[in-house]
Formats: structure tokens, sequence, C-alpha cells
């Protein structure tokens, strides 16, 4: 079989898994408080990564040990562009 045959073949199922993946179940007493408003957004959950930040102490180290290891770097170039 050609790749665009099995594409074609492959395309329906996709589209069906991607409807699947956008259903979800609410309960009526949901329904009822938002007073049957069937937006969506208004009882999907919204999964948020959190944020995670360091402490600054932290990344003023990393920047100071790339900075050696950049700096380092340089000295060996300059030391092969040397004659």
């Amino acid at each position: 079989m050609e790749l665009t045959e099995l594409q074609a073949r492959i395309a329906p199922l996709q589209a069906e898994l991607n409807q699947l993946g956008r259903l979800f179940w609410v309960d009526k007493k949901q329904v009822v408080a938002n007073k049957y408003d069937l937006t969506a957004s208004r009882y999907r959950e919204i999964e948020q990564e959190q944020a995670f930040l360091e402490k600054p102490a932290v990344t003023l180290e990393r920047l100071a040990a790339l900075d050696a290891y950049a700096q380092r770097q340089m000295s060996e170039l300059r030391n092969l562009l040397q004659p």
C-alpha cells in the first residue's frame, strides 16, 4: 500500500479519536447550578502547569558556572588560533 492510501484510511479514525478526546461528563447538578449554561469552558477542568521558580542564588550559581565554562572554551579557541 502506498503512504497516501494509508493516510486516507487512517484520517477518519484519527478524526474520531480527536473528537472522543474532546468529550467530558458533567453532573446534572453542575448544569443546574450554572443555569443550564452548556458552555464547555464552564465545566471543563483546565490543567495548568505550576510555575517552577528556583531561588535566585541557585540561578546565579548556574550562570556563573556557564560563564566560567564559556571562558574556558574561549581560552582554548584562542590557544588553537595562535601560530
